[in-house]
Parts: C-alpha cells; sequence; structure tokens
C-alpha cells in the first residue's frame, strides 16, 4: 500500500481550507452528481455550469462554519440544504423563464421527505461512495486493490480471493482491512461506511 498524506477526512481539510487539491478532489467527487440532480429541475448549458459553481462557491464560504452534529448524513442534508438555497434564488432570479410549477418543485425540495429529497438521499452515498472508490484506488498496489474488491464488491470469501490471487488469506483480510480504513478516513461525515 502506498502511504495516506492524513487521516484526517476530506470534509475537516475542507473546514481548514488547507488546499487546492483538497477543494478539486470535492469538485471532482460532487460536480457530476450536483449537474445530473440539477439537470432534472430543468437546467441546463451554461446555467447549468453556472448554477454548479456558484453552488461549489457557496459550499466554500460556507463550509468554515458547517459542524458535522454526529448523525448519519448531516453533510448530504447541508449540502442539499445549499442546493435549494442556490435553485430558489437562479428561479426568482429568473421569474421569467422559470416553470409555472416552480413553486410547487421547490416546496417539495424543502420537505426532506419528499420523493425528490428521499432520491437524493439515496444517489448521494452511491454516488459518493463511487467517486471515493475510484479517488483512493490509486494508493494501494494492483494485488491489494484486487484483494478489496472481490472480497468487498464481489463477495468472495477471504480464502477464495487469497487462492485467485495467489496470496495468503491473511494477506487479503489485511488489504481488504486498509482499503476500508482509507475509504472511511476520507469519507468521515459525507457517508456512513459499514
Amino acid at each position: 500500500m502506498m502511504s495516506v498524506n492524513t487521516s484526517l477526512s476530506l470534509l475537516e481539510r475542507l473546514s481548514d481550507r488547507s488546499s487546492e487539491a483538497d477543494w478539486e478532489r470535492l469538485h471532482a467527487i460532487y460536480a457530476p452528481l450536483l449537474q445530473r440532480w440539477l439537470a432534472r429541475y430543468g437546467i441546463s448549458g451554461s446555467d447549468l455550469d453556472d448554477l454548479t459553481q456558484d453552488i461549489f462557491h457557496t459550499v466554500f464560504r460556507e463550509i468554515p462554519q458547517f459542524r458535522h452534529n454526529g448523525h448519519a448524513g448531516a453533510f448530504r442534508r447541508w449540502l442539499r440544504i445549499m442546493i435549494v438555497n442556490r435553485l430558489k434564488w437562479f428561479w426568482r432570479s429568473r421569474r421569467t423563464h422559470a416553470s409555472p410549477n416552480t413553486d410547487a418543485l421547490l416546496a417539495s425540495m424543502e420537505d426532506p421527505n419528499s420523493d425528490p429529497n428521499v432520491m437524493w438521499e439515496l444517489e448521494h452515498d452511491v454516488h459518493v461512495a463511487k467517486r471515493l472508490l475510484e479517488l483512493v484506488e490509486h494508493r494501494f498496489t494492483g494485488t491489494s486493490w484486487e484483494a478489496f474488491r472481490l472480497q468487498v464488491l464481489q463477495g468472495c470469501r477471504a480464502s477464495e480471493t487469497a487462492s485467485m490471487l495467489g496470496i495468503t488469506v491473511n494477506a487479503a483480510l489485511i488489504a481488504k482491512s486498509r482499503v476500508l480504513k482509507a475509504l472511511r478516513d476520507e469519507a468521515r461525515g459525507m457517508i456512513e461506511l459499514e
């Protein structure tokens, strides 16, 4: 396994505004999800890019005040509120371009139990987990990554994994544990990994 620079989560590093690389990582994780979500609400073209950037600017400005309350999904909900508020501002500033059901859509977005928000909750965790997997893969040797992938993503037993990769069962278990630790460290506060 390659060395990991810090055990602080991405959210902790962002709150301290520690590096441009961390902000680039947040953008790499969230930009595709935000754009997909905004597109569902009729935002397209340059408006989609502008609104996505506006959301990131708002997150940059507000994240030092974000305090995780220890409840699962706190960051996800905080981010959704940021998105809803920016969408409200966007639609109100372009009232002539808003659809007739914009007010009803805004009301449903504010309700945490509405279908769009339940979908956001589910889609968020799946998307972030996939992106984090892509972003941490380079930290591990090919064999370690494959041992993790076989056990966690494919559901193979450690003994099967060891046999397939020509490593010991202990090495397979250690590889799985190291990758999971890296994912937990990076994702802490954003998603709950078991």
